[in-house]
């Protein structure tokens, strides 16, 4: 496997058990290893409105977004900052006024379609692995987690369908679905 940008480590197939990652080198106790930033993220329902939507930094001082008033920012730098997610949310969120209520899991799975449409190259988090690189477990998926990702699914095309165009087919909704559920 590809050593992509993290000096003294590797990642190895393990089989039977998966992908791992494994030094090359000593590491000295409490020395970082990697670090990386998300490829994406959301803040639970719970969060929101005590974290900054960007830094997700814990104020009391926080102010809204001034078009969906349900987004939260420590100043207009965070704001910017995660203005090409949030966008797609507060165009949403304006439309559906108080109905607007996807799942984290349907928000974050809509987030990373735009994110995997408007990023060409490799991101800062896929050093280690890429994205399409996960593993969505689907031969191992029962009957139970198969019908919570046909609810998401639906949930996905119920909120975002007008707001993200030509959204991917069911197949490989339900492959996202499970890589971002396992």
């Amino acid at each position: 496997m590809k050593n992509e940008g993290i000096e003294g480590m590797e990642r190895f197939l393990s089989p039977g058990s998966g992908r791992g990652l494994r030094a090359l080198r000593h590491f000295t106790e409490g020395e970082l290893v990697f670090a990386c930033p998300a490829y994406s993220y959301v803040l639970t329902v719970n969060e929101r409105g005590a974290h900054c939507e960007h830094c997700f930094s814990r104020r009391e001082d926080l102010f809204k977004c001034g078009k969906c008033k349900q987004a939260y920012y420590c100043n207009v730098d965070c704001q910017r900052g995660d203005w090409p997610m949030h966008k797609l949310e507060c165009v949403a969120m304006n439309a559906y006024g108080e109905n607007w209520c996807p799942s984290e899991t349907v928000r974050l799975v809509a987030r990373i379609i735009v994110k995997q449409r408007v990023t060409t190259e490799r991101t800062p988090s896929e050093r280690l692995l890429l994205l399409r690189e996960f593993e969505s477990h689907l031969d191992k998926m029962d009957s139970e987690k198969d019908e919570m990702n046909q609810t998401d699914i639906a949930a996905l095309h119920h909120f975002y369908s007008r707001h993200i165009g030509d959204l991917p087919d069911k197949q490989a909704l339900t492959e996202l679905f499970a890589q971002v559920t396992v």
